[in-house]
């Protein structure tokens, strides 16, 4: 599967990795000159959106911050399936490692993913990237959809209507690149103390306040942070 891959022949250690959401394969990867590599593995249907999260990357990684840098794109296994070979960040998922941390460095960080958020929100969207429509419809969709549901929250009355009176407001300035997928499963908290992110496979185009729904999605269940 790898022999399409540039100097594969460096690789002595490949680890499969099996954790995540993503419906990319991934691989830890060790060369012999003890560098450290990430994997991904995708099926060729999916080479276009591959090859624009790829290009999409090198765009986030002349910001500065540390992140899972791109190193090279192709395809693999006989053109089978399309590859990202990425830089590997050591440390531990801050999704584990906040909770057991002070409320003061706990602050901290949430600052520098603050900042990581800004730098990538600057990058100005390309004229050809814009969406020709705003979210509008998407989101009366899943509106209804929740009001048809058995999962109603009592008392929600009020919180519909300020959702409504508040949808023409998406995209009232210009949208922006997202990650995506923003959340302290996403962040690795490095040796060194910073951040680090990774997995900008949901990358999208939009309002900037929607980086924020994943974070509420996956700490909403059993991660207490000091308060």
């Amino acid at each position: 599967m790898f022999e399409e891959i540039k100097n594969h022949q460096q690789w002595c250690i490949v680890e499969k990795i099996n954790k995540g959401w993503s419906d990319d394969t991934k691989y830890y990867i060790e060369t012999v000159d003890h560098k450290k590599l990430l994997l991904r593995i995708s099926d060729h249907d999916n080479y276009a959106l591959k090859k624009k999260e790829f290009e999409m990357m090198r765009k986030f990684s002349g910001l500065g911050f540390k992140m899972s840098e791109p190193i090279s794109f192709g395809l693999c296994n006989k053109n089978q399936n399309v590859y990202i070979l990425l830089t590997w960040i050591e440390g531990d998922d801050l999704e584990f490692a906040l909770p057991k941390l002070e409320q003061d460095v706990q602050y901290a960080l949430g600052r520098e993913a603050g900042s990581i958020l800004k730098q990538i929100h600057s990058i100005k969207v390309s004229d050809e990237q814009i969406p020709t429509h705003t979210k509008i419809l998407k989101k009366k969709m899943q509106l209804q959809k929740y009001i048809e549901s058995d999962v109603r929250i009592t008392g929600d009355e009020a919180v519909l209507k300020f959702i409504n009176a508040n949808l023409d407001t998406i995209w009232s300035k210009p949208p922006v690149y997202l990650h995506g997928d923003f959340h302290p499963g996403n962040l690795i908290l490095t040796p060194n103390g910073e951040i680090g992110v990774i997995d900008f496979n949901r990358w999208e185009i939009g309002d900037p306040f929607e980086e924020f729904f994943q974070g509420l999605v996956f700490n909403r269940n059993g991660v207490k942070f000091n308060a």
